[in-house]
């Protein structure tokens, strides 16, 4: 009945049948996007009408192959809505994070895993792919030339996948840094895993054909219960219910409310 009102009021069709089940159609495409938009500045308004005087220290822990798209609109958020507290963001890999977490030295983690474990929950199931250097052949040689960072969660996963497919294998760089990892992958030296979609300047995905493909991996908030950290785990969410496009929207906005081009 709510559908039914809403396509008279726009006098326009908004699902179609799909055998059992229904489909948007091009005009319900376009009214789910401006709904996300606006249930996003509804959320925007709440948290900060409805923001005490909150002031404190917390620090946020993010794997590097995440930070972006998501976390820069979470920071340039929260110094927006709560101004007087400060955020430390520390970049490292989820098994670190975890402990660090576990030891009171972060407040609040992000990671990427495949299963969730206690008091986490999961903000998006993401993309899990090979990516070497734009043009380069280190995907088509044996053993596969790979670069990890230490205690990467996800590496047994991967070296299975390349065993299951007979695929000979080694590690040429496993590093603490992935500023390392990339200048391997730029020399055309090997190739790295990369979650959703983001990766390196001069980087592209392997071609489907030439590896297995990997499994999707899930993207999980792991936070304390302090009263401070709530407010930055619900801007998180808010955030990884966002499109990539509504993201980069909401940059180009806030570039222009900021006098920036």
């Amino acid at each position: 009945m709510q559908i039914r009102r809403l396509e008279e009021a726009f006098g326009a069709k908004l699902l179609m049948r799909q055998g059992r089940g229904v489909a948007l159609t091009a005009n319900g495409e376009q009214l789910v996007s401006y709904a996300r938009r606006l249930v996003r500045l509804n959320d925007e308004a709440w948290m900060r009408l409805t923001a005490d005087d909150l002031e404190g220290e917390l620090r946020f822990g993010v794997p590097a192959d995440i930070v972006y798209p998501h976390v820069p609109y979470v920071l340039r958020q929260a110094r927006e809505a709560y101004p007087r507290i400060k955020i430390t963001l520390v970049s490292d890999v989820t098994l670190a994070l975890k402990e660090q977490l576990d030891h009171g030295a972060l407040d609040l983690i992000l990671t990427t895993e495949r299963r969730l474990e206690e008091r986490g929950e999961t903000l998006l199931e993401a993309p899990l792919q090979w990516v070497g250097k734009t043009g380069g052949t280190a995907h088509l040689r044996r053993p596969l030339p790979m670069a990890l960072c230490n205690n990467c969660a996800l590496k047994p996963d991967l070296l299975t996948a390349l065993d299951s497919a007979n695929i000979a294998w080694e590690i040429v760089a496993e590093t603490d840094s992935d500023a390392a990892v990339d200048a391997t992958v730029a020399a055309d030296l090997a190739i790295k895993p990369v979650v959703g979609t983001y990766y390196g300047i001069n980087q592209m995905p392997v071609p489907a054909t030439s590896l297995p493909p990997l499994q999707p991996v899930q993207i999980n908030l792991y936070s304390s219960e302090d009263a401070l950290v709530t407010k930055l785990a619900e801007l998180v969410r808010v955030a990884y219910a966002m499109s990539a496009e509504e993201l980069d929207e909401a940059e180009l906005v806030d570039r222009k409310v900021s006098g920036y081009r």
